[in-house]
């Protein structure tokens, strides 16, 4: 497991977050979103400890996967440094676990399926663009044949539902 690996090298993540990272390869599985989302919660602690106030945590996903990240309040002097107590609480906390999570061999094919399910329509889109591509383009061939990515509301990644997919929670 990559992560645990980096994790390990590295030296500085919390024991808590190694300790997930250890069990997961020990049982042959990802870490769970709730692990995660744990992990995140002392992340938040440790900023809020650190003096950076936490307005809000957001959840998003990406190919199902769930990520979190802090807002917080500041002033314009104090934002590097703040900035700077947020990454590294993160990287204690909950960095390696997002790593695993988003190199783990389900949420790549979580991805994959995502995109082959998309890939006849993103065809379909970006030929009515006036792209002339071959039956069996690859996802790259087709993203890079969209003209509408200068405007990505009318890009075929969005107007076929692909980046909808994407962002949308797995169930995991």
């Amino acid at each position: 497991m990559e992560a645990l690996r980096l994790a390990q090298q590295e030296g500085d993540a919390d024991r808590e977050q190694v300790a997930i990272l250890e069990e997961a390869r020990d049982e042959g599985r990802d870490v769970t979103e709730e692990e995660y989302r744990a992990a995140y919660g002392q992340a938040v602690e440790c900023a809020r400890t650190s003096g950076v106030t936490v307005v809000k945590v957001h959840e998003t996903y990406d190919a199902g996967t769930l990520q979190m990240n802090m807002e917080f309040n500041v002033r314009a002097s104090d934002e590097d440094a703040k900035s700077a107590i947020v990454g590294d609480c993160e990287h204690k906390f909950s960095s390696y676990l997002d790593i695993a999570r988003q190199l783990s061999s389900t949420a790549i094919a979580a991805q994959d399926a995502i995109i082959a399910e998309h890939l006849p329509a993103m065809l379909e889109c970006v030929r009515g663009k006036g792209a002339n591509l071959d039956d069996d383009a690859t996802y790259d061939e087709i993203i890079s044949e969209d003209p509408g990515l200068s405007d990505p509301e009318k890009s075929c990644v969005v107007t076929t539902g692909l980046q909808a997919a994407l962002n949308a929670p797995s169930g995991n």
